[in-house]
């Protein structure tokens, strides 16, 4: 039997977090899987219900309960599979054992990490995501699916950079070996392999796929005062067989409970000392809980690390961003020297392509932060713009200095004082641009 390649996408939905003044007491995981052979033809049905081709993604508070029940009908007829998971984070045991977890971890992550605490919204993402991501691909062989291979693709917003090769690397092998014991009681299929996760890249059309169809479950779980409270749409795919929906408050709950027991040494409870003494006494045993132990790690070293796959991006980004804008500047060049300079003058003919270069740079920039996976931190957007910026004074110096046959002396005698500034200026504004598209 030859194995179908299964795409899996994972949105969330609601706030992760236990304060009191939230319009929805559960938090969402909507895990939508489909053969990979099929997605052209579901996002071709989707194009205008989902606002696949609009130049902005469709957001949730644009999507009103009548438009939710027409995209419900819409995903009813299409070959796909919905799983929701849902956890009550208003559930008085789940709150309080959750707030013991996060010091339990933050403990273990500075002794043998030197990393910062995980927070409770990245706790309650990542237990939801995990049970998620095993009921959708175990409800696809429970269904009949046959073999099957599953590239999984994930929002990215809940991992911190520190977890990500952890995040990403070890929960496919963890999830297929969760997976594995169950084989038996399909009558066909089994998960060949699942791949190593990854993350969906920002204001993609899966990414718009999948935040449209968790959009439309999260009315159904909103409080009943608000105007967008409605059961219609998420009751029409339930009822239809597409989605399948369960509460994974208790299984969030006993993880949280078996992790800490098992630091605090075979069931007993932990020391008067606290989590620290019970960590130092049981460090081994935590280790593998926290998926550090030396052993598991150096399974992985052969991939790149978190830093090497960040400064990666950076350089792609900024390469990319440098030809976008070079390349613009190459073609109005010959323009303004042949044409533009023989009416106008060197400096106005300059000073004229600056505003046609900073449209130029804006739309370049803001495509780049769309289209390529950087990182959305302040000091990895500047770089993208410093790698740009360092190519750009390169090409400029050598090759272009070479084609107009000027030394650099000479470049800078015949410069306009006034064109000169400006120039100087630009390349400042392209430096900051992707820091500064990606801040609006």
């Amino acid at each position: 039997m030859i194995a179908k390649n299964m795409v899996v996408l994972f949105d969330e939905s609601g706030t992760p977090a236990i304060s009191n003044d939230q319009r929805t007491d559960w938090f969402l995981g909507v895990g939508v899987a489909y053969e990979q052979s099929d997605e052209e033809a579901i996002f071709s049905k989707c194009e205008t219900d989902f606002g696949l081709a609009n130049s902005k993604p469709l957001k949730n508070y644009r999507i009103t309960n009548t438009r939710a029940v027409n995209i419900a009908k819409l995903l009813a007829d299409l070959p796909v599979s919905i799983y929701v998971s849902r956890v009550n984070t208003a559930n008085p045991a789940f709150r309080k054992i959750i707030v013991d977890y996060e010091c339990f971890g933050e403990s273990a992550r500075r002794k043998f990490r030197q990393a910062r605490k995980r927070p409770i919204p990245q706790i309650i993402h990542s237990h939801v995501l995990d049970h998620c991501l095993f009921n959708v691909i175990t409800g696809y062989f429970e269904a009949g699916g046959g073999d099957a291979t599953f590239a999984v693709l994930i929002d990215d917003w809940s991992i911190p950079e520190n977890d990500i090769d952890i995040s990403l690397r070890q929960r496919a092998a963890s999830l297929q070996e969760k997976i594995r014991p169950r084989c038996a009681k399909f009558a066909e299929g089994r998960p060949i392999a699942i791949a190593p996760l990854e993350l969906l890249k920002r204001d993609s059309t899966r990414k718009r796929f999948v935040d449209v169809v968790a959009s439309t479950f999260s009315r159904a779980y909103l409080k009943a005062d608000n105007q967008k409270y409605s059961r219609e749409a998420a009751d029409i795919l339930g009822e239809c067989g597409r989605a399948n929906c369960s509460d994974a408050t208790q299984y969030s709950i006993e993880i949280m409970q078996a992790v800490m027991k098992r630091a605090s040494g075979k069931g007993q409870p932990a020391p008067a000392g606290g989590l620290p003494t019970a960590l130092a006494r049981v460090r081994q045993p935590l280790r593998r809980t926290v998926g550090l132990h030396g052993e598991a790690l150096r399974e992985h070293d052969a991939g790149p690390t978190t830093r090497q796959r960040a400064v990666m991006q950076v350089l792609k980004a900024g390469a990319l961003y440098f030809v976008l804008v070079f390349g613009a500047g190459f073609v109005l060049g010959p323009i303004r020297i042949l044409w533009v300079v023989p009416r106008f003058g060197e400096r106005t003919a300059e000073l004229m392509e600056v505003p046609i270069m900073l449209v130029v740079i804006v739309l370049s920039a803001r495509w780049i932060a769309r289209r390529v996976a950087v990182p959305p931190t302040a000091p990895k957007l500047l770089g993208v713009g410093v790698v740009a910026l360092g190519l750009l004074l390169v090409v400029e110096f050598t090759v272009v200095l070479w084609l107009r046959g000027l030394t650099i002396g000479e470049y800078f005698a015949k410069r306009d004082p006034v064109a000169g500034a400006a120039y100087i200026m630009m390349l400042g504004v392209f430096g900051v641009m992707p820091l500064l598209v990606a801040r609006r």
